[in-house]
């Protein structure tokens, strides 16, 4: 396992004062996003129980085992995330990057955790305050985390005027949403505008940085940290489509009809949906911070390319083996219909069986098509050692053969020199007839 390898030293009495700071802004920081996720679990538990015992009644899924699920989705997130800062606060406390990360996980991983417990209850002042405080530090720390990620940096320069124009603007959104300058009354879609305009100026940094600035192991650390922006980014925005586009998820949307004519038996299978979307969601969270851990204290920091190559192959597969299980189906059932004129079973038998005999083949070709315009270099290494061996088994003239040698070193590993050192055969069965004298004992001295 290979860990920060050169973390920053405390130098002086200012630089030690800030790390204690940062140190104690992230134990009060958990303290109190845990003591806010702990008192709000009851109050969200009765009210889903009440919500659930209207849908479910009546179906296979128990309304009290739905929201104790829903609780436990909630309590793992914020757990994992707490989780994964605590590693990072104890194994890397002198690195300033490593306990800014610390604290973007803790508030983070407790956003969406706290807008469900608290969206629809009223709270009193200091009780809101501290909501508010959290959610103020959230918005505030994954910017700067952006800009200054990895190396504690803000490159380029001009991001500096944009992390304090953020703060100050999300500091008025917060704790002044009625003030001129604030944003929070603005309507929702210029909200969103300028967040984006925001994250869109972090990624820029990133990619800036990953381009221009960063050597080869902070590039690793960068696609870890993509990887995990990606996953934070994505999953949500799939999950709350999912319920825009798929209105029958929600159960409070299901029309009343629908209920009245086939009974309460027709809401398992949205809600079941839900608990499954709440499940992936809760998921693609958790990777936002294990990516970042990964990247700070550079833990397995090379197997990104190998994770991200096998991500885009079998999502890739998944899309083309639907499509063509689809496609199948529908011309088999067709084919079918018109001369047997219904459909058949042997249509979904016959179909699974196409797909199964594509599955090797269609990955080994999208795996090389992947590698081919992805990673070009592991692309040409390995067709380079593999016309090497093919050279291998036929020539026979030793000095072609060196030379072919030489050149798939130099092409695969690209290194300062080469060097090739052969045993001359003359010498070497001289020395295995010493050894061999030498264990019979006829050596003379």
């Amino acid at each position: 396992m290979t860990t920060t390898d050169a973390l920053p030293q405390e130098t002086g009495p200012g630089r030690t004062a800030w790390l204690v700071a940062a140190r104690v802004a992230w134990v009060v920081t958990t303290v109190l996003v845990l003591a806010l996720v702990l008192a709000g679990l009851p109050g969200r538990f009765i009210s889903l129980l009440a919500g659930y015992e209207r849908s479910l009644g009546g179906t296979v899924i128990a309304p009290g085992a739905a929201a104790a699920y829903a609780i436990a989705l909630v309590a793992a997130v914020v757990l994992v995330h707490v989780a994964l800062a605590t590693t990072l606060f104890a194994r890397a406390p002198r690195d300033p990057v490593a306990l800014l990360v610390a604290v973007t996980l803790t508030v983070n991983g407790a956003l969406l955790p706290l807008a469900f417990l608290y969206g629809e209850v009223a709270l009193s002042p200091p009780l809101r305050f501290l909501v508010n405080a959290v959610a103020c530090a959230g918005l505030i720390t994954s910017i700067f985390t952006l800009y200054l990620f990895p190396n504690g940096r803000f490159v380029p320069c001009w991001t500096l005027l944009l992390a304090a124009l953020w703060a100050f603007i999300s500091l008025l959104a917060v704790f002044v949403p009625a003030g001129i300058g604030s944003f929070a009354h603005w309507p929702l879609l210029l909200q969103a505008s300028l967040l984006l305009i925001w994250v869109v100026t972090g990624l820029y940094a990133q990619f800036y940085r990953f381009i221009e600035v960063s050597d080869l192991t902070q590039r690793q650390q960068a696609k870890w940290a993509a990887a995990g922006l990606l996953a934070a980014a994505m999953t949500p925005l799939v999950y709350f489509l999912a319920f825009a586009v798929l209105p029958a998820m929600n159960l409070e949307l299901l029309p009343s009809q629908l209920v009245n004519r086939f009974g309460p038996a027709v809401l398992t299978l949205p809600a079941l949906a839900g608990l499954i979307g709440m499940t992936l969601l809760a998921l693609g969270m958790m990777v936002f911070p294990a990516s970042f851990v990964i990247a700070v204290l550079r833990y397995r920091l090379w197997d990104i390319d190998r994770l991200l190559s096998r991500t885009l192959t079998y999502t890739l597969l998944t899309a083309t083996l639907l499509l063509l299980y689809l496609g199948t189906v529908v011309a088999l059932q067709t084919l079918f219909g018109a001369h047997i004129g219904e459909t058949s079973p042997l249509v979904i038998v016959v179909s699974t069986l196409i797909i199964a005999a594509l599955f090797n083949p269609l990955r080994r070709r999208i795996q090389a098509s992947i590698d081919r315009r992805f990673y070009r270099r592991k692309y040409d290494a390995v067709q380079t050692l593999a016309r090497f061996a093919a050279t291998a088994r036929d020539e026979v003239d030793l000095d072609a053969l060196l030379a072919e040698l030489q050149g798939v070193i130099t092409e695969t590993m690209q290194p300062a020199h080469v060097s090739v050192w052969l045993l001359d055969e003359k010498a070497a069965s001289r020395s295995k007839l010493s050894d061999k004298s030498l264990q019979h004992g006829d050596a003379t001295p």
